[in-house]
């Protein structure tokens, strides 16, 4: 299963309006009940000041569908439907393995997928580290780098296209208390999932030149709240890239186009509203 990033991109937002207290101390509980048939509904705003067309309000319920020992995964709206949260696309996709302290994600990670003319693959995740309550804060608790080339035919020219991302989790913090729908939930714990992406390509003018189509920028930002005894409680993620001006113009000057946007800027915003425990 693919975690669609630019699937996600048409897909999020939020206005938060939520309160919290912070807390520094690390805690042991439980932040994923898992139990077969276990389920949370969560309220979905997705907001785009560049793109109105995209702001929309949803409800997801993401269930627990199989359990082996520790072992297990979700589907989300009974699968008849798309996820419109971030995190419930995340969700939905690929293996969870649970521990005591931890929660691991296995599966494979899409970004970019409405740029098809830019080759910007699946990221494989193995034992992506979504939370882990032993760390302390500010730790990074995954990270992966990595760069291809591949050729790539863009308006009729063969193209070296050269990528490198990077994808973070990271400790942020543990809040004693955090309202959220109304509900205040105590023991919380608060993480954030970067990636960044950089696009390049040598072009030929008569001479060959070093061109950025994307600059080094995070195209995913997503704040995540786990709460003890309960699971994820809330998440915010912000979507956005803005392709290299001097490339843009080139494409003009040269008479090419381009089948996807050059910026975009999407936020996201999924809160439980209820749950059900097995």
């Amino acid at each position: 299963m693919k975690f669609n990033l630019f699937i996600l991109v048409f897909s999020l937002l939020m206005f938060e309006c939520s309160s919290d207290d912070t807390n520094n101390e690390t805690s042991d509980g439980i932040y994923f009940p898992i139990g077969l048939d276990n389920t949370w509904n969560y309220s979905v705003e997705n907001t785009s000041e560049s793109n109105p067309e995209l702001n929309f309000s949803a409800t997801d319920v993401v269930t627990i569908n199989s359990v082996a020992d520790n072992m297990f995964t979700m589907t989300v709206n009974n699968g008849t439907a798309p996820a419109n949260g971030t995190m419930n696309t995340f969700f939905g996709s690929g293996t969870f393995i649970t521990s005591n302290s931890t929660l691991l994600y296995n599966g494979d990670f899409e970004i970019l997928s409405e740029t098809e003319e830019l080759p910007i693959p699946d990221i494989n995740l193995t034992d992506f580290t979504l939370y882990d309550t032993n760390a302390s804060l500010d730790t990074q608790l995954y990270s992966d780098t990595n760069s291809f080339t591949e050729d790539v035919d863009l308006n009729g020219q063969i193209l070296p296209i050269t990528t490198t991302y990077q994808i973070t989790n990271t400790y942020l913090n543990n809040l004693s208390s955090l309202t959220v729908n109304e509900t205040t939930y105590t023991n919380v714990i608060h993480t954030e999932i970067k990636v960044n992406i950089e696009v390049s390509t040598v072009i030929d003018i008569g001479f060959p030149i070093s061109q950025s189509i994307l600059d080094a920028q995070d195209i995913l930002v997503i704040n995540n709240y786990y709460a003890e005894d309960i699971g994820l409680i809330k998440s915010d993620a912000n979507q956005s890239f803005q392709l290299n001006e001097q490339f843009l113009t080139l494409m003009t000057t040269f008479g090419g186009s381009l089948d996807f946007p050059s910026n975009i800027s999407v936020y996201n915003s999924q809160e439980l509203e209820s749950y059900i425990f097995n």
